[in-house]
């Protein structure tokens, strides 16, 4: 009965690795690149980014609609925010993020 654990435990192992591995290769795969125009539309909606809820759930719905970008999204906001100066935006900019974390 021992080596039936045994081998169920190898056997789990073994699934739990090539799960890993699988998440792994998702992950390199949402290294893709952006398109210019959605740098630009990314931009765009960073730079307009107010607190209102419609403002936040928009941009949202924007990064939900390219998650495969995820990160090269990232890249993109965590530049904009280390340029920004405006506290607000920066506030505007984390509720942003916890939007898509919480509902993605």
């Amino acid at each position: 009965n021992n080596s039936n654990n045994n081998n169920n435990n190898s056997n789990n192992n073994s699934n739990n690795l090539t799960n890993n591995q699988n998440t792994t290769n998702e992950v390199r795969n949402t290294k893709a690149q952006l398109s210019t125009e959605d740098q630009i539309s990314l931009q765009n909606m960073l730079e307009n980014l107010t607190g209102t809820k419609e403002s936040i759930k928009s941009g949202k719905n924007w990064v939900m609609e390219r998650e495969q970008f995820a990160f090269a999204i990232a890249n993109i906001i965590q530049q904009f925010i280390s340029k920004q100066e405006n506290l607000d935006k920066k506030l505007y900019i984390f509720y942003l993020i916890n939007d898509v974390i919480n509902h993605g």
